[in-house]
């Protein structure tokens, strides 16, 4: 199988933060036959042991599960070789576990708690910072803002969302989703247009160590 520690590692460059877990240990297959196949990526957490059940008490359980597609695609050479599913949707995906996982292991070391919204939205803002470092670092602003700009209309303009509006889940994910192409945009605007990387990075690792209420406050004052 092909080996997603190399986007966890980017993450935790990215960010400076350790996580002491391989992603590669935990990401299992999804297959067709589940319910959540067409999703093509889910991050299973079980909850912790009670106290005085033994060893594990105190521990979740963590399981990434991918599609077949999502690694056949990834495994391809060229960008359209993958079969049905493109690469970058694949890339998108795993990217999105990686990420997942990295959260919950890393706000689990640090007794932080995180919600889902949480984890939704940080993966979207990953899925974008991490695109646009790869893509625009060491060009040219002009050039730089073009990429960027086009990242970002494919990563939140182009979507579509599996579970209805007014679902729980698709709440969540429109919320997150929302958020993060505000946070998006200003992040170009200030940052990427200005050809100003470096202070990028840095608000960007502010805003994974704060608290909801000082993200959302970064994104509104974006």
């Amino acid at each position: 199988m092909l080996k997603l520690y190399g986007l966890q590692r980017a993450l935790m460059a990215l960010y400076r933060i350790e996580v002491e877990h391989d992603v590669d240990d935990f990401v299992r297959c999804l297959d067709d036959g589940d319910p959540e196949a067409a999703r093509g990526e889910v991050v299973l957490v079980s909850q912790p042991a009670n106290e005085g059940e033994g060893e594990g008490e105190g521990e979740a359980g963590v399981a990434v599960m991918l599609h077949p597609a999502v690694m056949a695609s990834l495994a391809a050479r060229g960008a359209n070789d993958g079969g049905a599913l493109p690469r970058f949707r694949a890339w998108c995906m795993a990217l999105e576990g990686v990420s997942h996982f990295t959260m919950l292991a890393w706000n689990a070391r640090h007794d932080r708690p995180v919600s889902q919204l949480d984890l939704e939205l940080q993966a979207e803002v990953d899925k974008f910072a991490v695109s646009v470092l790869t893509e625009c670092t060491r060009r040219a602003p002009s050039d730089a803002h073009m990429r960027s700009r086009r990242l970002r209309e494919a990563l939140f303009e182009r979507v579509l969302f599996l579970d209805a509006g007014d679902t729980e889940r698709g709440a969540r994910y429109r919320v997150a989703h929302r958020l993060a192409w505000r946070y998006a945009r200003s992040l170009e605007r200030r940052y990427v247009r200005e050809g100003r990387l470096p202070r990028m990075v840095e608000e960007l690792r502010d805003f994974y160590r704060s608290s909801r209420a000082t993200r959302w406050r970064m994104i509104a004052g974006g």
